[in-house]
């Protein structure tokens, strides 16, 4: 297997190092939303490309003791120390065990962080008329939710991942 690429290398690039095809850039049409799509679980979700910075087999992960639910522990890509979120605990969802394991990681530097998703991310474009309106109900993840997109495969959620993450760094209060 080719060696994962570095830290803050483009995700299209990262996922054509991969060998996963042709590479996917982040031109876009007129009139079309770009993302990079993943699923964890049963939820389908988007990233901004701006906001993936490298996509990598599921690396050993050192665990934290008394970490937060979602939060799986840390990993070292290529000298950077990141932490690892797995959401579908975080969220009561269970893993799509017929795809292999992946991070993503997002963000760059210091900031990143990586999520555990299920199988190859896909490139997604949606027109304006398939965003739908917010959310409003007090589930865990519209509390993090960026946008949603309808498609024929069903709702698309774009998380705002920054948000989320820092929910994660916030200070517990006693």
């Amino acid at each position: 297997m080719e060696p994962t690429p570095p830290l803050g290398t483009p995700l299209f690039a990262a996922t054509a190092a991969l060998g996963a095809g042709t590479a996917v850039t982040a031109a876009t049409e007129p009139n079309t939303i770009d993302r990079q799509a993943y699923r964890i679980g049963n939820a389908q979700l988007v990233i901004r490309f701006e906001d993936a910075s490298e996509l990598a087999s599921l690396p050993d992960i050192a665990r934290l003791p008394g970490a937060p639910d979602g939060v799986r522990g840390l990993t070292n890509l290529h000298g950077n120390i990141i932490p690892v979120m797995d959401i579908a605990s975080w969220l009561g969802l269970k893993h799509d065990t017929s795809k292999v394991p992946m991070l993503l990681v997002c963000g760059y530097g210091e900031d990143a962080v990586g999520i555990i998703i299920d199988g190859l991310p896909d490139r997604k474009k949606f027109l304006p008329e398939q965003i739908q309106a917010a959310d409003h109900s007090h589930n865990t993840l519209a509390l993090f939710t960026r946008a949603r997109y309808r498609d024929p495969t069903g709702v698309w959620i774009e998380l705002d991942e920054r948000r989320l993450f820092s929910e994660f760094t916030r200070p517990v209060s006693h």
